[in-house]
């Protein structure tokens, strides 16, 4: 080879360089609050949805096969977080439990808070928290970010909707619950 070929094709890797570091300047682009949101969202679920899913010690809740989310948003910055929870298909096809309304407020309260909410053996609430306790971990954990202020954190919280389906080996025997993410008692 001789040095007017090297010339040029060092010439050419020192222009294919340049050209490649200009197109991924990841350091100019920006994350939208939404995007850092739903990216702590996934985080905070991967991190906790070990509390219901099976392998339990003592099993005082429901034991789910599955836990999944979904969250989406909208325009008017609205976040709806679907949770599906799937019973175990082989305990629940032997043993005679349907679930209830309260299932579902348990699944959230023990993602968000690591809590029933609920007595052991009469399934009563326990009033252990409130709406207040959940709003703490929703913004400390999820929401929290310098970009918001307290009141926009709050406005975020309040148009946070969610939808717990839990989903029984018999499907007529499934069921779901919704309301807002705070609400105590789902509806």
């Amino acid at each position: 080879m001789n040095l007017k070929n090297l010339i040029k094709l060092l010439f050419l890797f020192l222009f294919c360089t340049n050209l490649y570091s200009e197109d991924n300047n990841f350091t100019k682009k920006t994350i939208t609050v939404k995007d850092f949101i739903l990216l702590k969202y996934d985080i905070f679920f991967l991190k906790n949805k070990y509390r219901l899913q099976s392998g339990q010690i003592m099993r005082l809740m429901i034991d789910y096969q599955y836990v999944g989310f979904n969250l989406k948003v909208d325009e008017s910055d609205n976040f709806f977080l679907d949770i599906k929870a799937v019973m175990n298909k082989k305990r629940y096809k032997q043993k005679r439990y349907y679930p209830k309304n309260s299932d579902c407020n348990i699944v959230r309260n023990k993602l968000f808070l690591n809590k029933y909410g609920y007595t052991f053996w009469k399934r009563k609430q326990s009033y252990a928290f409130d709406e207040d306790d959940i709003k703490e971990v929703l913004k400390n954990e999820i929401y929290r970010s310098q970009n918001l202020s307290e009141k926009e954190l709050d406005e975020l919280i309040d148009k946070t909707k969610i939808n717990i389906e839990i989903i029984h080996p018999k499907m007529e025997k499934s069921i779901d619950c919704k309301g807002k993410i705070t609400q105590v008692i789902l509806d």
